[in-house]
């Protein structure tokens, strides 16, 4: 979907909604956990998310620059380093060179607590991730369940996560993974 000031795409990978809606706030769409990628093209502000924790990470471009709060300028310019802050700050987005490509995790005050983190996996060797909400593929490809995930080719694990065995891989690859804490 483009973004209400035009400087962007978002496109949602998983949306697991509210079981209750908070007092007061009939407003349809609030969700528990929300994963998704950002195609920025310009700077410019974020979206605010007033009840949501927000963990994001570059995945493509020269990078960005975020101010908010006391904070100016934090650079975003390492691909696959999560940086978590409140969804409630007005955010101000930076480019440091052209376009970019973010992984966005939100996660809502009221429901469990999830990170995202990355794991870099290596050629012939398998890995057990354990209480796994959501796998993303970021960089290269990651064999699955008879299957040969790409690109940001997701498996959503429903529930509070499942542990998660990926086979041996014939090359390298990077998968970005949202963790249940409780």
């Amino acid at each position: 979907m483009r973004w209400v000031n035009g400087g962007g795409w978002t496109s949602e990978i998983v949306v697991v909604p509210l079981v209750e809606q908070p007092p007061g706030n009939p407003e349809s769409g609030q969700f528990a956990w929300r994963l998704s990628v950002a195609d920025v093209e310009t700077p410019g502000p974020f979206s605010t998310f007033k009840d949501a924790d927000r963990t994001i990470a570059l995945l493509r471009g020269n990078g960005f620059s975020l101010t908010h709060g006391q904070l100016s300028g934090v650079p975003m310019d390492v691909p696959f380093v999560p940086y978590e802050f409140d969804g409630a700050l007005n955010t101000h987005c930076e480019l440091i060179d052209g376009p970019v490509q973010d992984l966005n995790l939100m996660v809502h005050r009221s429901s469990a607590q999830m990170s995202l983190s990355f794991a870099w996996l290596t050629a012939g060797q398998p890995l057990r991730l354990d209480g796994i909400a959501a796998l993303v593929v970021v960089d290269g490809f990651v064999p699955l369940g008879g299957y040969r995930l790409g690109y940001l080719d997701a498996v959503i694990a429903p529930g509070t996560g499942r542990d998660l065995t990926i086979e041996s891989l014939s090359d390298a690859a990077v998968v970005a993974v949202v963790s249940c804490c409780r």
